[in-house]
């Protein structure tokens, strides 16, 4: 059973880094003027969802997602990344 839950939690801890990969670089490419959403959907795990905002010369890429590492009987585990970057100077 605890080996169960080990591997549970590597489980979720791998989401949680194809997340803030995601996350990253779709803000990179957004901030460099292309189409980060589209490279997010790529990267970030299945189902996860991306919102990529650009407000005062920042962009902010979030990649979120609910992942039940245990099986979809018990509950799961809600896993966030956010990625902040500034705007590239002559990106459109």
């Amino acid at each position: 059973m605890l080996l169960g839950f080990s591997l549970g939690a590597v489980d979720a801890t791998l989401d949680k880094l194809r997340c803030t990969d995601a996350a990253r670089d779709a803000a990179l490419i957004q901030a460099r003027g292309g189409d980060g959403t589209a490279l997010g959907r790529a990267e970030a795990p299945t189902g996860a969802s991306i919102v990529i905002t650009t407000e005062s010369g920042l962009v902010r890429a979030t990649v979120s997602m609910r992942t039940s590492p245990l099986g979809m009987h018990l509950p799961g585990v809600d896993v966030t990344a956010v990625a902040v970057v500034a705007v590239e100077p002559g990106a459109p």
